[in-house]
């Protein structure tokens, strides 16, 4: 399978899932597709952001530089005891946002506005990604697990997804 369908499957099982919210009268169905909905589509901006940066990294070291290439396999960028720069074996990893914004400055030559509605959005989706993710003992709830906040985080995932295929690859998603 090839990355334009992979993400386009998760986008469809997303559409899906919010479809089935919107369709149930239980609420206790209603959040079960919700919260599918909001890990799905994230999975396809993430996995997309993945691959994409797995693939740079095969580029000859004339195209990308050491720091760069480190930044993208989630590596230590080091200098060593004899001088020299080298990637090392120990994970250090970025933040989606600084991913995003790399990917688009290195290889798009854009930077994003960070007060625009595209931007804003994409936090609000990170948050509920995250609230499910990486729930904090005392503060899960369920309040911010909508219809309205998981039509947010489609679109707001493949407006995001569009800028960077438009961007880096000066193409348009087919979804």
């Amino acid at each position: 399978m090839n990355l334009d369908k992979f993400v386009k499957d998760l986008i469809d099982d997303s559409k899906y899932f919010l479809y089935q919210a919107k369709e149930s009268n239980e609420e206790k169905m209603k959040l079960r597709y919700i919260k599918a909905v909001i890990t799905t589509i994230w999975s396809a901006l993430e996995g997309w952001i993945n691959c994409v940066s797995s693939d740079f990294i095969l580029l000859p070291e004339k195209k990308l530089q050491l720091h760069e290439k480190a930044f993208l396999s989630e590596k230590k960028f080091e200098l060593t005891k004899r001088g020299e720069f080298k990637i090392s074996k120990q994970d250090q990893y970025s933040t989606i946002e600084d991913k995003i914004l790399f990917l688009l400055k290195r290889f798009g030559n854009y930077e994003i506005n960070k007060d625009s509605k595209l931007w804003n959005n994409f936090k609000i989706t990170k948050k509920l990604r995250n609230d499910l993710v990486h729930p904090k003992l005392g503060k899960i709830e369920t309040k911010n697990l909508t219809i309205k906040n998981a039509e947010i985080a489609i679109n707001s995932v493949i407006d995001m997804l569009k800028l960077l295929i438009k961007k880096i690859y000066k193409k348009d998603l087919k979804i």
